[in-house]
Order: C-alpha cells, then sequence, then structure tokens
C-alpha cells in the first residue's frame, strides 16, 4: 500500500504542475497492469476531483514506440511516465526528458530511487535450465 501511496504522490506533484484555470488534465502513459491503474487513478481523482486523468496504458514496446514518435514530432505528449520497464526509464532520463518531482518516497528503498523516478515494486525473474528439470 506505500507503494501504492508513494505512486499516487508523485501524481499528485506532478498534477501541480499541470494546475492552472478551470480543469487541469494530467496525460498518464502506463503499462502497470489495468487493476492497479484504477486503483491508483481512483485514489488520485477522489483527491484531485479538479484534475481529469486520461490513461494510455498499453505493453511497453507500444509506448516506447509512442514516446519516440511524439518526440520526433515536437514532443512527448503524457505528464507522466509510469513504466515497468526500468531500462526504459533511465534511457529516458539519460535522455533528459524526466523532470524533478519531490513526492515523500520514504517508503521505497533508497537503492531503488533515482532523482527523476523511482521503483514502486520488485519483479523478481527466474530462469532455471538444465535436463530434466
Amino acid at each position: 500500500m506505500r507503494r501504492v501511496l508513494a505512486t499516487l504522490g508523485a501524481i499528485v506533484v506532478l498534477a501541480a504542475g499541470c494546475s492552472g484555470s478551470g480543469r487541469a488534465t494530467l496525460a498518464v502513459y502506463t503499462s502497470v497492469t489495468q487493476a492497479t491503474v484504477d486503483a491508483v487513478v481512483a485514489g488520485f481523482r477522489e483527491a484531485n476531483p479538479d484534475v481529469e486523468v486520461e490513461v494510455l496504458r498499453a505493453p511497453t514496446g507500444e509506448l516506447n514506440a509512442r514516446i519516440a514518435a511524439e518526440r520526433r514530432e515536437g514532443g512527448l505528449r503524457a505528464d507522466v511516465l509510469w513504466l515497468t520497464d526500468p531500462l526504459s526509464m533511465q534511457q529516458y532520463d539519460a535522455d533528459g526528458l524526466l523532470r524533478g518531482a519531490d513526492p515523500d518516497v520514504s517508503g521505497i528503498p533508497a537503492a531503488y530511487r533515482e532523482d527523476r523516478f523511482w521503483g514502486t515494486r520488485i519483479l523478481n525473474l527466474v530462469v532455471v535450465t538444465g535436463d530434466g528439470v
């Protein structure tokens, strides 16, 4: 739950940069599971009823292709990149695509935090090889 709240906090901080007169819109590009997206967006909307959240959810490859196309066409249209591929995030950070935010990420171990992005969960991948396995 702390990780979801940290993610929600990050979205709140980023949404503050989108505020202005009237209803603000926050565009989120994500590859996170639908149930997780639904829960976080619902919590965000409850806390920020004046912010419209538009979610584009797709597999990592499709999001990377969309981001590349938007960059070629003049600029990324997403306000928040909530991706599941740390290598993509590292490259976007190296490309200067990410900006700093200051949410409370104290629930996330320091080893999984950078200045402009942070992990919200760990996926363990186990590969077993060998005859008879």
